[in-house]
């Protein structure tokens, strides 16, 4: 009798030890993919015989539909050939992380590989979205003309921001080639330290200049904007009238 409740005692005991271990074990979130399947040109022409698969670590979030919201773009800077890839979280999760393996068929070539994805977080107080994206460099052929101007200057804000020993003047930009700035210029002021762009563009006949910091760039920074425009620039960074006209 003794032996057999002894060993009833030990069965109990095991039972309730496992379930404490299990009890505290932590839940793992597991990683999941997602194929996009909106993969355009430059002129949100759709491209064939694509494929990008997304991997994220956290397959218990809220993802957001639609293609505006997850896509691949294909695009010409310069000579060389460039794809912006983005994938949307309902909410503000800054602990999900994701990679993408693709491969992207643009004007008879085709590209094949993968690339991490930054963490982006928007919130304009209606949405709040996070974004895991990536502007992936398919083929670097040398940028002429507008697209090395925009090269050029997205060289010029990561080496400023990424300095340790300009200061003041030093860490201010002057851009004056165009009337619109690219989403990507945005994302590159969007992910600098403690620099300043100055952008001077006509509009209307009007000459106009447009201050963008690091910080005010973080604020209002939304991958889904391609182009920043003159209203953009406008409503959302300081914007003065230099007193010129232009005719």
């Amino acid at each position: 009798m003794k032996k057999s409740l002894k060993a009833l005692f030990l069965c109990v005991l095991t039972s309730l030890v496992m379930f404490a271990v299990v009890y505290a074990s932590p839940i793992v979130a597991k990683a999941a993919t997602h194929q996009l399947t909106s993969i355009v040109d430059e002129n949100n022409n759709a491209l064939t015989g694509c494929s990008v698969t997304i991997t994220y670590s956290d397959d218990t979030v809220t993802l957001v539909s639609g293609t505006d919201y997850n896509y691949a773009m294909v695009y010409n800077v310069g000579n060389s050939v460039h794809a912006f890839i983005v994938f949307t979280i309902d909410g503000n999760e800054p602990s999900v992380t994701g990679s993408a393996a693709y491969t992207l068929v643009y004007k008879g070539q085709t590209y094949v590989g993968s690339t991490s994805l930054t963490n982006e977080f928007y919130d304009n107080g209606a949405i709040t979205h996070t974004y895991l994206c990536r502007e992936v460099v398919l083929f670097d052929g040398g940028a002429t003309g507008y697209g090395k101007d925009l090269y050029d200057l997205k060289n010029s804000i990561g080496n400023i921001s990424g300095s340790t020993t300009l200061t003041g003047e030093n860490r201010v930009i002057e851009f004056n080639v165009g009337d619109a700035l690219p989403g990507d210029v945005i994302a590159a002021m969007a992910n600098s330290k403690d620099v300043t762009l100055k952008f001077t563009f006509v509009y209307e006949g009007y000459e106009f200049c447009t201050t963008i910091t690091s910080e005010a760039a973080k604020k209002v920074y939304n991958p889904k904007v391609e182009w920043a425009g003159p209203c953009y620039l406008a409503d959302n960074f300081p914007t003065v009238w230099t007193g010129k006209t232009v005719k």
